[in-house]
């Protein structure tokens, strides 16, 4: 992607030889600060030669020209499909409130990372979204980062 500056959002994955990540070799590499081991993961370029990206939408980012999500997401499906060809995992890449046009199309909902950045004033109509495209008894699996204290008796983060 040519740029002269950029802001770009992802993590740092420790990656076996056999392709699969390892918290642990991810603890081992930071405590003994050895980065040669870990393999950067972009997900989304938030800033982009002084534009401030983060004012649209993730379905007007991922219509960019240089977009690294749907690059990611194509590995990563040929890496589910090589594992298990009769597999019925699909990696989706779509805006949430696109979700409330597809009610009760999903069996299982997974999203990652989502969470912390869909906004303290988004996560409700963005839960919604997700309710309303799973089937009965669907079941949705959302990971994301906290700070260390927010599922404390009287946290308020």
């Amino acid at each position: 992607m040519p740029a002269r500056s950029a802001y770009i959002d992802g993590e740092f994955c420790a990656v076996r030889p056999d392709g699969t990540a390892s918290f642990a070799d991810l603890q081992a590499a930071t405590d003994h600060k050895c980065a040669a081991k870990l393999v950067y993961f972009p997900f989304d370029v938030l800033h982009l030669d002084g534009a401030n990206l983060m004012t649209l939408p993730l379905s007007e980012r991922l219509k960019r020209p240089d977009p690294l999500l749907p690059e990611q997401n194509r590995v990563m499906q040929a890496l589910i499909d090589a594992r298990n060809p009769t597999s019925r995992v699909r990696i989706v890449e779509r805006d949430h409130r696109e979700l409330n046009h597809e009610p009760n199309a999903y069996d299982r909902y997974v999203s990652v990372g989502v969470y912390q950045h869909a906004g303290k004033n988004h996560q409700r109509p963005w839960i919604e979204s997700i309710a309303t495209a799973l089937k009965s008894g669907g079941i949705a699996l959302s990971g994301g980062v906290q700070p260390n204290n927010a599922f404390l008796p009287g946290a308020t983060s």
